[in-house]
């Protein structure tokens, strides 16, 4: 037999996302569209934490009694902290 062989053929329960992959070779149906899902929510947890963060700074510094340049030092960190990560973890996930 040529070509990709069809899981169906095994006599075992496939979805017709698997029957799609396999005779067309395109990924398509809700398993897919759940990962893209969550891996946009987890890509967009960086700037929603600078986003909450940076209004709140004023309120860390007098809650804190600490000298605002110190506590932009924690914003600072985090921002390292995240491209350290990227950097790391960008290999691996590739």
């Amino acid at each position: 037999m040529s070509g990709p062989s069809c899981p169906a053929a095994e006599n075992e329960i496939v979805s017709m996302s698997d029957i799609a992959y396999a005779s067309h070779g395109t990924v398509s149906g809700p398993k897919h569209w759940r990962t893209l899902v969550i891996l946009s929510a987890l890509m967009a947890f960086g700037a929603l934490a600078t986003d909450m963060y940076l209004p709140a700074l004023p309120s860390m510094s007098l809650a804190l009694h600490a000298e605002p340049g110190s506590i932009e030092l924690t914003i600072s960190g985090y921002v390292v902290g995240f491209s350290l990560g990227q950097l790391l973890w960008g290999p691996i996930g590739d």
